[in-house]
């Protein structure tokens, strides 16, 4: 009996363990979630203006080794109107690419809104045509009562005309 006690002792604490790690990588997952959860949305202004001061650092780090070089450099002539023009210019497409993306983001907004609109007015065409129809069909069958009748009449008989009412929308 002393074996199987072991035994079955063996299998208890593989059992256990086995369900401590269940518990454990139950925990662990749920840790990496909350901190995915945790984890902020990129924002696309928040980027904008992160890439935009990246970009002003680049310059700024392009002006200072410039002026390093200039210094080390034979003093040169400076062209005052050509640095202002390429910095307006430099502007000038930083606010395009601005601007652009603005714009495009509208454009989608406007285009979702008139597709939907455009859906829904569709529909209830569709539905107007459906309910002509019907109503076609039920005056074609009205004629075609009349017709009999007025055939009947010619032979002496009395026209009792149909009533439109039963056959309201």
């Amino acid at each position: 009996m002393g074996s199987e006690e072991n035994y079955e002792r063996m299998w208890q604490m593989r059992r256990e363990n086995e369900q401590r790690l269940q518990e454990l990588q139950q925990q662990r997952r749920e840790r990496e979630y909350l901190e995915a959860m945790s984890q902020p949305v990129e924002d696309r202004v928040e980027r904008w203006k992160r890439e935009a001061e990246e970009q002003t650092a680049r310059e700024q780090r392009t002006v200072r080794e410039r002026r390093r070089s200039e210094r080390r450099a034979e003093p040169a002539p400076v062209n005052w109107d050509l640095r202002i023009a390429d910095a307006i210019a430099e502007e000038r497409r930083f606010l395009i690419e601005v601007v652009g993306q603005a714009v495009g983001e509208l454009r989608e907004q406007i285009e979702t809104s008139m597709r939907k609109e455009f859906e829904e007015q569709l529909r209830q065409t569709q539905v107007d045509a459906a309910e002509a129809k019907i109503m076609l069909g039920e005056l074609r069958i009205s004629f075609a009562e009349l017709r009999e009748q007025l055939s009947g009449a010619d032979q002496g008989k009395t026209i009792d005309l149909p009533s439109l009412r039963n056959r309201a929308n």
